[in-house]
């Protein structure tokens, strides 16, 4: 399964993320719950326009997932 990251950014600055790529490999018999990968991103812009919100793409297909 592949997930898209689309990043909407009104303000002067653009989102880093920490890897321009993230691969993972998840095996079948892991804990529910268990934390499957932590992407981060920093953005320079100054006050509210600084926060980086997460979610889903509508397109994609979660099943039981959250972001924390």
């Amino acid at each position: 399964m592949s997930v898209v990251v689309i990043v909407d950014d009104v303000n002067d600055c653009s989102p880093r993320f920490e890897h321009p790529v993230y691969n993972v490999t998840l095996d079948a018999a892991a804990a529910h719950s268990s934390l499957v990968v932590r992407v981060t991103a920093h953005d320079d812009d100054l006050a509210i326009n600084a926060r980086v919100r997460y979610r889903f793409a509508a397109k994609t297909q979660v099943v039981n997932c959250a972001v924390l």
